[in-house]
Parts: structure tokens; sequence; C-alpha cells
């Protein structure tokens, strides 16, 4: 690396002059990187917006359907028997569930062997059967317990272990679906000197069975614990037989709506409250926000208001808007819910609630199309808004490599100047002292 040495027969520190020269550009260049700075920060801001109308519409798929919309709750719901779920599709009522028997899963075990590692000289083919397909495996007189039970764990659908009893190593099987379809069987027809105990009814620890449960004195059966058909929108997962019905009542639980409505409130002026802090600006202060001029993010801000406003008057019933439900606008636009008047409206009307919440015509879908003119990935204003910040970073960005080029090849001109200059002085130098020491000798 070169050493400098600025203005050794001048005394000029011509680094801090170049500096100087340069200094105009520096500025220039350092005004670029703060807008391209204040440019990605407003990229920024605009993805959280995004993020956060995102949120919005996590809350508003909470409403949209009847199904999603309409909440129950359930008496007798967590017991040591079962326990039940309930989704918008439940009926309200009573019921008496009993529970028989569970669904299992089949578990054989073989005869004792005296070691899981040593050879057991039986050979042949071992046939085990499984939801309908039989699989032959082929034994050889050198195998092991330990290998026996590996071929039949690459057998889909059942796997195979060793346990160390009391009375010695034995093979066991078991499927890994419950229900009575799903037995294990085998047929050890084709093995030689002896076999492993696992065909017939005696090797059977746990049979392959069916889960029964009545529900108000109908009896309904699943080849699983979990049983989500019988009754609509009521999911029951068996634990414990009973020892005799127990009841549970199915109701409308209003709390639970009015719950998800609060969610969509909240996450809505979250989104206002975000746009209403970027967009401060405060000369004084020093303060501009990142929405400062964003005239896409203020629309956002318009349009949901102008959603909110609605009325939907297509629906044709007598609660068409928010405002007629308890959901309250204040003077900057944020919403809040009279719990009071909600519920009123919400016993009276829970018809006309659902549906001006979940009509095709509705609010959920009003405010779902509106967001969609804002966020959509390919042609939202807020998608195309941020296009147009990144093309102009990108045009920014070309700028600085110019300027940085022209700037360093500014550099090496100057310093090429004054190395010159030095060169120079250096020889003026050289031709005075040799006059003065002619001048000096003749005297």
């Amino acid at each position: 690396m070169a050493i400098r040495v600025d203005g050794a027969v001048s005394g000029i520190d011509t680094t801090a002059l170049i500096q100087a020269i340069l200094a105009g550009q520096t500025a220039q260049r350092r005004t670029v990187t703060d807008r391209i700075s204040a440019f990605e920060g407003r990229i920024t801001k605009i993805n959280e917006l995004v993020g956060k109308i995102g949120t919005m519409n996590d809350a508003l798929e909470e409403l949209e359907t009847i199904s999603d919309f309409r909440s129950f709750s359930a008496t007798n719901a967590e017991n040591d028997s079962f326990s039940v779920t309930l989704d918008g599709d439940a009926v309200a009522g009573s019921y008496d569930i009993e529970v028989l028997s569970l669904a299992s899963s089949e578990t054989r075990a073989g005869s004792t062997e005296s070691s899981e590692t040593a050879a057991l000289g039986r050979s042949g083919t071992l046939a085990l059967t499984y939801d309908g397909t039989t699989t032959n495996l082929t034994i050889s007189a050198t195998d092991s317990l330990e290998d026996v039970a590996a071929a039949i764990n690459d057998v889909d659908g059942v796997s195979a272990y060793i346990m160390n009893t009391t009375t010695g190593y034995r093979l066991v099987v078991q499927g890994q679906d419950s229900g009575s379809d799903y037995g294990v069987t085998f047929d050890e027809s084709g093995l030689s000197d002896g076999t492993f105990g696992l065909a017939g009814a005696g090797a059977v620890i746990r049979s392959a069975t069916d889960a029964q449960v009545t529900i108000n004195g109908l009896i309904v059966e699943s080849s699983t614990n979990r049983l989500s058909e019988p009754v609509p929108g009521m999911t029951i997962d068996l634990e414990d037989l009973t020892d005799e019905p127990i009841t549970v009542t199915v109701s409308s639980d209003p709390d639970a709506i009015e719950e998800k409505v609060q969610s969509f409130v909240t996450a809505y002026n979250d989104v206002l409250n975000y746009i209403s802090v970027q967009s401060v600006y405060n000369a004084e202060a020093g303060i501009r926000g990142s929405f400062v001029g964003e005239t896409a993010v203020q629309r956002v801000a318009r349009g949901l208001a102008e959603i909110v406003a609605t009325r939907f008057e297509g629906l044709e019933q007598d609660y068409d808007s928010l405002s007629l439900i308890g959901i309250e606008t204040n003077s900057s636009g944020r919403l809040s819910i009279d719990s009071d008047r909600f519920q009123e409206v919400l016993e009276a009307e829970p018809d006309q609630i659902a549906n001006l919440f979940t009509g095709s015509a509705g609010f959920v879908q009003g405010m779902l199309d509106r967001t969609d003119v804002y966020v959509d990935s390919v042609d939202g204003s807020l998608t195309n808004r941020k296009d147009t910040l990144e093309d102009r970073i990108e045009d920014m960005e070309d700028r600085v490599e110019q300027m940085d080029r022209r700037m360093s090849r500014t550099e090496e001109r100057l310093r090429r100047q004054f190395s010159a200059f030095e060169s120079l002085m250096s020889s003026m130098n050289s031709t005075t002292n040799y006059l003065s020491g002619l001048l000096s000798t003749g005297t």
C-alpha cells in the first residue's frame, strides 16, 4: 500500500484540500443515500401495514360463514369418559351420551423364546394379513427373534417388538389402526421345524374393536375413539367407559360471538392506529412519519372507514349496518362495541346479525373485497406502491455508483496534479539552492 506524504515540499495538506473540493459531491451522495434509507423504511412500514391488514382479515374470516359466526357451549363437555368440542354447525339441545366400548387396535404375542438374538432354526414362509393385504415373509433357519421382528416391521400398518417377560422373550405384533376392520392374522403353515405361536385366537392379547356409544338411546359405532359424524357440529373424543349416560346440553354462546367480533374491532383499530402514528408530521420537532405524503396508504384508511359506515341494503333486513347493532365509531374513526346493545340485538334477531356478517352482500365480504384492492399480491395498490419505491431505490443506487466512480476519478486526477505540483516545487527549490550556492561562492 502506497504511503502518501501530503505537502512534503509545499507544506499543503493536499488530502484535506481534495476532500474540501469533493465536499459538494459527497453532500449530493449523502442526499441520495438518505433518500434510499427513507424509501427502504417506507417499504418496511408498508409491509407492516399489510401484515396488520392480514391480521384483520384473519379475524374477519372467523365471521365469514354461518358455521364460523355461530358459537356454542356445552355443559359436561369435559368429564372422565369423554370430551365434547363444538363448531358453528352444532345443534342446540340435550344429548345423553353413554360409552359402551372403546376402539382398539389388535395386539398379538408369540410363544416364549429363550433368546432374542440366537438362531431359531425355523424356515419357510410366514404369512401376515392386515387391512385385506397378505404379505409372505421368508424366514431362514439362521433368523433370530430380532430378525423376524425386523421383517414384520417392514410391512405397512403393523409394528413388532420383543418383550422380555418373566418366562422369556416374546415377539409382540400390533396393528397401527383401531377398528374391527384392522385385525392382524398369521398363517404359519408354511413354516417347518416349529412356529412362532402368532396364529390362532390364543395369541390375541387385545382384539381390534370398534368404539360403541349411545347418543339419546341410539347406538353409534366408530373405528376410532373420535366421533365427528353422528351429531352435526359435535366432536366426541372417547377416553373411558361410562357407568351411566352423561347429559351434555348444547346452547348458543353469545359471549363467544361477541369475542369474535371484538377480535375484528381490535384488529381494525390497530390498522388505523398504525396509519395514524406513521402519518405524524411536525417540522419543529423534526418528526416525519413514513406515511406522510403516501396517498396510497391514506386511501386505505378512508376505504376501510367507508365499509364500516356502509348500510348493506341488499340484505333487505332491519339490521343492515354495524352502528345499528352496537358497533360504534368515535370521532377518530375507531370502533368499539356497546356490549349491552349488541347482546340485546343478538338475542332478539340472531339470524339478522348472522346475515349482516356472513351474507354474500354483507359486511365481512364487503370488507374482504375492499382489503383485496389494497393487499392483493399481484395488483393491490400497496403492492404497486412498494414496487414503485423499489424501482426508485434501484435507480438511486445506480446514481450512487455513478457518483462514486466520478468522485474516485476526480480524486485520482487531483492527486496527480498535486503530485506534479510537489515535483515542480521540489525542482524549483533545488534550482534556487543551486543558484544561491553560486552567488555565495562568487562573493
